[in-house]
């Protein structure tokens, strides 16, 4: 239970991140 509880926060986590990136990314392109 607590390995399940473990790799949910992770992949939340990482979920997020990819999404700030993501944005980051965009933002980047769009002041150029």
């Amino acid at each position: 239970e607590t390995m399940d509880k473990l790799k949910e926060i992770v992949t939340w986590r990482i979920r997020r991140l990819d999404k700030v990136r993501s944005t980051l990314t965009m933002i980047v392109i769009e002041e150029k």
